[in-house]
């Protein structure tokens, strides 16, 4: 419906990202995410569930987890080609080589500003199935996450913001001065919940990230983590769903 109306956001988001995001990337991701993961994938992980197994579209882990390469070489036999990996922090030369090595699943990236310069920049946009986001402790534009993004853009990348929300910073969140400000430097946002928000408080979160979607002005679009993956797993077979693998602690965010 939305896609219906002649002046919708999506079309002001499609336009930032062709003329922003190189052309390899945008068709990398496009077909991993779209294709190789949610059809092809999806289908080879229907089957295992049908013979009783628990299977994940999308883990959630660390570039520390030790058993992340041969995961992600198991799942892809699977179907599971989708990952987001939080890199609490500086970005190894084993995860650069472990993206380059599996061109047909897709690298969502969780990296803090420090850990962006511009050789890893340089290295990152060369891998075209990789979304680097830069985590934010809260809603607000430090000096490194400025550079980080300003990085990520000169290098023509896929990226986002991550934030991880307490009760308090989910209220501060979707105002439009803060968004305002955070859509000059990147086209996306995450939003997650830390542990201890009510479900008034999520639920309201919900409304007004759903809100900027449908009218907004195109030029950041808001993924409300939590519920936006329930919405997607309520539509796969039973016991296909998300995994967050035991590396992650209680004090690193998820991310997508």
């Amino acid at each position: 419906m939305v896609l219906e109306e002649p002046d919708t956001p999506y079309y002001t988001l499609t336009k930032r990202l062709i003329d922003t995001v190189s052309e390899n990337t945008l068709c990398t991701v496009g077909v991993n995410f779209g294709f190789v993961s949610m059809l092809h994938g999806s289908k080879k992980l229907a089957e295992y569930a049908g013979q009783g197994r628990h299977v994940s579209w999308l883990t959630f882990t660390t570039d520390a987890d030790p058993e992340l390469a041969a995961s992600v070489e198991a799942g892809e036999d699977l179907g599971s080609f989708l990952w987001s990996i939080y890199v609490k922090g500086p970005v190894e030369a084993n995860l650069l080589q472990l993206i380059a090595a599996h061109p047909q699943c897709t690298f969502q990236l969780t990296l803090h500003p420090e850990a962006l310069s511009e050789e890893i920049a340089v290295r990152l946009a060369a891998l075209p199935n990789v979304m680097p986001s830069i985590y934010l402790t809260e809603p607000c534009l430090t000096p490194a996450a400025k550079k980080a993004f300003s990085l990520l853009t000169q290098n023509h990348m896929l990226s986002a913001a991550f934030l991880w929300l307490d009760s308090v910073q989910a209220s501060k969140a979707p105002e439009p001065g803060w968004l305002e400000e955070l859509s000059d430097f990147t086209p996306v946002c995450v939003c997650s919940r830390k542990p201890g928000m009510t479900l008034q408080q999520s639920e309201d979160l919900r409304k007004q990230i759903w809100a900027n979607r449908l009218h907004g002005n195109g030029r950041l679009f808001l993924i409300d983590l939590e519920s936006d993956l329930r919405a997607i797993n309520q539509r796969l077979p039973d016991r296909v769903s998300c995994e967050v693998r035991p590396a992650m602690q209680a004090d690193m965010p998820l991310c997508l």
